[in-house]
């Protein structure tokens, strides 16, 4: 039965698409109105200029490409070749949720939530397509 991959993997790319796609937008708008130009040297989040809002930015795309490169490789290879894909969505998701939470645009509840959340779908599409590419043993037919 193929629905319960089939679910796990439309709940992860849910959740690792919005993911992204929040890190990468919150990259692009940076400080918007929240700019600091009456201070000469303002903190990271309010200087629209701060290397920060790249990498949220990058950060977000390469979550991205790490989970659809984690969704192919579950579904096509091994989950030794799967799971690093998972460690790098989780790893680029992980940072960029920092320097979110330090903007302070996230909960730490929040961001250990998000991540939970993508670690245990990660690990539950790697079990279950394991489970559903597994052979049962064969009997050896007339050997002893």
């Amino acid at each position: 039965m193929r629905w319960p991959p089939l679910i796990v993997t439309v709940a992860y790319l849910a959740l690792a698409g919005l993911t992204a796609m929040a890190l990468a937008a919150t990259g692009v708008v940076d400080c918007y109105e929240d700019c600091r130009y009456d201070i000469a040297h303002p903190a990271w989040r309010y200087d629209s200029s701060a290397w920060q809002w790249t990498a949220m930015f990058w950060l977000g795309v390469c979550s991205l490409v790490a989970s659809i490169t984690f969704v192919l490789t579950a579904w096509r290879f091994r989950p030794a070749v799967a799971s690093p894909a998972l460690a790098v969505n989780l790893a680029s998701t992980t940072a960029g949720g920092l320097l979110v939470y330090d903007k302070g645009g996230l909960s730490a509840l929040g961001l250990v939530l998000i991540l939970g959340g993508l670690a245990a779908l990660g690990s539950v599409l790697i079990v279950t397509r394991q489970r559903l590419n597994a052979r049962p043993l064969r009997s050896r037919g007339g050997a002893n």
